[in-house]
């Protein structure tokens, strides 16, 4: 897959700024790797839910309950 660089420059509240710090530092990656990976899966999330106010409802839930009733089909 191509990966295009685009400049981003969002506003993050310092929380998740020194989160983000501490996942990297955790993780033995960069920031913008955590980044990256949480923004892909972000979409990813956005796009199943078809809305951000579905996504807020359902919250973490919906790649999950997708994920354990495949997992008991299996």
């Amino acid at each position: 897959m191509d990966k295009t660089k685009v400049p981003l420059n969002l506003p993050v509240r310092e929380v998740v700024w020194i989160g983000l710090k501490h996942l990297a530092e955790r993780e033995r990656k960069k920031v913008s790797e955590i980044t990256e990976l949480t923004l892909e899966w972000s979409v990813e999330r956005l796009r199943e839910a078809g809305s951000t106010n579905r996504l807020m409802r359902c919250g973490i839930q919906c790649g999950a309950v997708r994920q354990t009733s495949q997992s008991q089909k299996t």
